[in-house]
């Protein structure tokens, strides 16, 4: 019986114990969790009349809960010794940092950070600390610290301001991975848009005919027949991508005299010849084929003619305009050349 009940506590204690482990294995899985993104911190410093003043040596960096991770800028040409704390916890590191003179006057300063170490690995999520130390003497000068979390959201802080430090804003904008994709759907000149983008939370649509729109999915009516390179760029923050296709659209405009059928025309689209049968009662017949843009490219008059055939297979591909005039008609019809 005591041997049941020992061996009954045994196993319920390899239990716990193995729940213990996997939650502190899914917590330490989750803190290696490394989201890219941009760091930004702006500050306006204000002298405290120190001996050298307004001359003064200046750091900017980052920490982490184990320390120091990377210094963003330090000005200081002889003097850094005397910025005590970057000093001490940076050890003089100023890898991938913005360096230079010992500054002569107060200004804002403006730096960036990739969320990478001074390896150039991307550093894990979590809590991390911006801090900006100067001195205008021989001794500790005003430090101050914001702290910001780094992870898949952004952030934007606009700290107090106290009387050495002003205006200080940070920003954190996270990578976002944005995809750009569409589906179109042509009805003659009318075009409908079906955006497939991933990641984005605005547009930029560009028709290629000189318009532009920034909805969603937009349709958009063109002028006239032709192929038509359509750009759509999707945006999220400061992260974008695009994607281009060409679009082709025609247009069936006919002008005929009641009783009289119009010319057949075949095959459409073609890659080679393309056969139209003809009125041989109309006279005269003047056969012309302009491009999408209205450049004429062919020209031909046949008489008395049942069929004509046009060869098109040297014409590069797209969409076409093909004019058949007689003392009856005008006819003009859309034709594709694959």
């Amino acid at each position: 019986m005591y041997s049941k009940i020992r061996s009954g506590e045994y196993l319920a204690q390899v239990l716990v114990l193995g729940l213990l482990l996997l939650t502190a294995t899914a917590g330490g899985l989750k803190a290696q969790e490394k989201t890219e993104g941009t760091m930004t911190f702006t500050v306006r410093t204000v002298t405290v009349n120190g001996n050298f003043s307004p001359r003064h040596v200046l750091a900017i960096w980052v920490e982490d809960a184990n320390g120091f991770v990377l210094t963003r800028k330090l000005r200081a040409e002889k003097r850094k010794q005397y910025l005590y704390t970057w000093d001490s916890n940076s050890g003089g590191d100023v890898t991938d940092a913005n360096t230079g003179a010992t500054l002569s006057s107060h200004q804002t300063h403006t730096v960036t950070w990739d969320c990478t170490d001074k390896d150039g690995a991307i550093v894990a999520d979590g809590e991390y600390k911006v801090y900006v130390e100067f001195t205008e003497a021989h001794e500790q000068g005003p430090l101050r610290m914001i702290a910001f979390t780094k992870g898949p959201e952004a952030v934007s802080l606009s700290p107090d301001n106290d009387a050495n430090f002003k205006d200080q804003t940070l920003l954190f904008e996270p990578k976002v991975t944005v995809e750009a994709g569409f589906t179109f759907i042509a009805d003659e000149l009318k075009v409908d848009f079906t955006n497939t983008s991933i990641g984005a939370d605005s547009y930029e649509w560009d028709f290629g005919d000189e318009t532009i729109s920034q909805e969603e999915n937009p349709s958009h009516t063109y002028a006239g027949t032709g192929t038509y390179a359509v750009t759509l760029k999707a945006i999220s923050g400061a992260n974008s991508a695009s994607d281009m296709q060409e679009v082709t659209v025609t247009s069936t405009v006919g002008i005929g005299v009641s009783g009289l059928d119009t010319p057949l025309i075949y095959p459409n689209p073609t890659n080679g010849f393309v056969t139209l049968n003809l009125d041989k009662d109309a006279g005269s017949s003047t056969i012309r084929i302009f491009t999408s843009k209205g450049s004429l490219i062919y020209a031909r008059q046949v008489r008395g003619r049942d069929s004509y055939k046009i060869d098109m297979s040297s014409f590069e591909s797209g969409a076409y305009i093909l004019s058949v005039e007689d003392q009856l008609r005008t006819y003009r019809k859309s034709i594709v050349k694959e």
